[in-house]
């Protein structure tokens, strides 16, 4: 029978040395996406991706947005030709899926405004009306009956402004009336329907946004004597004091933002900053895969979703919802019976190692050829002397 010299064995035992770690590397490719990944340290954003999401009915930008449980709110803006005042909402179930549904309409067509939820209830604050005709309407839905109520106005009518929640009160940032910028800042109380005069913003600018985080107000960006601007200012609602911040890393007007995981994400054309607290400083983002300006941004749950907004060149409204989710990019799912990319890659491990396995095999088996098979009667010594002499040397 077949006998396989040292030299084999030892030729085999490297061919199984090298294929199992290059086993084990096809593993870990076929299993990347379900192993955990570090924390990230500060300064540091943990590994996330950008995927379509469902295409708004109607096209449009600088609207107002707002969460209530897995709801998304996109209210009124523009569209089309500039000053046509939208006044139709549409609202996504990020839970249940599918698309935007039609949802209860603004009392009056409004640009350039802001909407913010409290509760179970959605105010829509000040905006443009007309051209840049500002107003100081506030409008409340309640979410629940899809009722809107008037509620008490703003003391200072205005557009392009920042409107933010926290505790329990709403305050309306800076904003542009009659050509001029503002720094007034005031805060509501929905439950006394009452406005009130707070701190002004160091700052005046309109075109700006503003997040709540850890218990302060950041107001970021906006439009400043002309140009776009990176300062950001911060609000201590304790000591009704603003304070300098850390600036953006680039100036924008006109964005969207949002907090999402403990960090302020700004969203301008395809660029996205990011604020890590931890870190104290602006770092760079997954940048936007649509370019645009005057988008709605919201944060639900995990993921962060980028909505509407005008296209940069030509200009355009835009229709286009994107979501920047956790994890890697993932792969199009393979057609059925078809194996993932791992699996390829252990199945071609599998067969060039088998492969090898038999050549060196084949390579290293001494076996008598068939014409010197020992004849009956012959003396095992005659045997082996047949066999040396028929077999060629391996020098």
């Amino acid at each position: 029978m077949p006998r396989l010299v040292p030299r084999s064995r030892a030729a085999l035992a490297v061919v199984i040395a090298f294929l199992i770690p290059l086993g084990l590397m096809a593993i870990a490719l076929a299993s990347r996406d379900v192993i955990p990944r570090p924390k990230p340290r500060p300064g540091e954003l943990p590994e996330m991706h950008w995927e379509p999401g469902p295409a708004l009915a109607t096209p449009r930008d600088d609207f107002g947005v707002a969460v209530v449980d897995n709801r998304i709110y996109a209210l009124g803006g523009m569209t089309g030709e500039r000053g046509n005042k939208l006044d139709t909402t549409e609202v996504y179930d990020t839970a249940a899926g599918g698309g935007w549904q039609a949802g209860p309409a603004l009392p009056a067509g409004r640009s350039s405004f802001r909407a913010v939820a409290l509760g179970r209830t959605i105010y829509a604050i000040g905006g443009s009306v007309r051209e840049t005709s500002a107003t100081d309407r506030v409008d409340a839905l309640d979410v629940d009956t899809g009722r809107w109520t008037a509620r008490a106005p703003l003391p200072t009518a205005r557009f392009g402004h920042a409107v933010v929640a926290l505790a329990g009160r709403i305050y309306a940032i800076g904003g542009s009336q009659r050509g001029e910028s503002l720094g007034t800042v005031e805060v509501y109380d929905p439950a006394a329907d009452r406005w009130s005069a707070t701190a002004p913003l160091p700052t005046p600018r309109y075109n700006l946004q503003a997040v709540a985080l850890d218990g302060r107000i950041y107001a970021l960006g906006g439009w400043v004597d002309g140009a776009a601007s990176a300062v950001v200012e911060v609000y201590d609602p304790a000591a009704d004091r603003w304070s300098g911040g850390p600036a953006l890393r680039a100036p924008i007007s006109n964005f969207g933002a949002a907090v999402l995981d403990g960090h302020i994400y700004a969203l301008h054309h395809t660029v996205s900053q990011v604020f890590d607290p931890r870190a104290k400083r602006w770092i760079v983002g997954n940048p936007m895969p649509t370019t645009r300006h005057g988008q709605g941004v919201a944060a639900v749950g995990d993921r962060l979703y980028a909505i509407g907004g005008c296209y940069e060149d030509p200009q355009y409204d835009l229709d286009v919802t994107e979501v920047l989710a956790p994890g890697p990019v993932l792969e199009p799912a393979p057609p059925p019976g078809a194996r993932s990319r791992g699996g390829i890659l252990a199945l071609t491990i599998g067969i060039l190692g088998t492969a090898v396995l038999v050549l060196v095999v084949n390579a290293r088996t001494r076996r008598p050829p068939h014409s010197a098979l020992p004849s009956p009667g012959s003396s095992p010594r005659a045997s082996d002397s047949s066999r040396n002499t028929t077999t060629p040397s391996r020098s």
